[in-house]
């Protein structure tokens, strides 16, 4: 038998992303029986863990429907994992790869949907650095 691996009160199902910062995965917490995404903080260096932090702050105080919610920050040994909603679905990317170019409305409504989330969290003092 597997053991499951777990973070704090949610169990690990898979990775489904990564970046230069983090790795991101997708769990379950278990008593709620809620899917998450957690990312977790690749390299704890003084400096990428200042900007973790920063991340879960700002993104905390942002409740939009085009920005994903943060639920909580969890810490276990060197570790630090950002628990964000989980979005099922196909990512922008697949989307692409798989039908582009994008007819123009289609398209239309994507570029609006990124803009209003964008707008929403500019008009709160925060820059996102790293649109893709």
């Amino acid at each position: 038998m597997t053991e499951k691996k777990t973070i704090g009160s949610y169990t690990l199902a898979e990775q489904i992303g990564e970046g230069g910062m983090a790795t991101i995965y997708k769990a379950k917490h278990e008593i709620l029986n809620r899917d998450v995404a957690i990312k977790k903080l690749k390299s704890p260096s003084k400096e990428a863990t200042s900007r973790f932090h920063k991340e879960a702050r700002l993104s905390a105080k942002l409740n939009h429907e085009n920005v994903v919610s943060i639920y909580d920050f969890v810490k276990e040994a060197r570790s630090q994992y950002l628990i964000m909603e989980y979005i099922d679905g196909i990512d922008l990317r697949s989307i692409l790869e798989f039908e582009s170019p994008l007819p123009p409305v289609q398209a239309a409504r994507i570029v609006l949907q990124i803009a209003m989330g964008l707008e929403f969290a500019h008009l709160r003092g925060i820059i996102h650095r790293d649109i893709k």
